[in-house]
């Protein structure tokens, strides 16, 4: 868990505590967002690798999603911070 995301799992936690009410995790629109943790995981992979695996495509097809999404991902966990 530490080795992927960077942070402990109690970290984690307080983490996705502090963040999962802000409104940019509100639904809007037709499609449905991804749990905020599962957006959470993915943002932390995309800012806690360097090399290969901060390639949106690579961790897109690691987590099945697509580039764009990571972008999306990231973007909202940033602002949210």
């Amino acid at each position: 868990f530490k080795r992927i995301l960077r942070l402990t799992p109690e970290s984690f936690e307080f983490v996705r505590k502090m963040i999962e009410m802000h409104p940019v995790f509100e639904h809007k629109g037709k499609r449905r967002q991804l749990k905020v943790e599962v957006q959470l995981k993915i943002a932390l992979m995309c800012l806690g690798y360097d090399g290969s695996l901060t390639s949106f495509d690579a961790i897109a097809g690691m987590m099945g999603v697509s580039e764009g999404s990571i972008k999306e991902y990231t973007d909202r966990v940033v602002t949210a911070l």
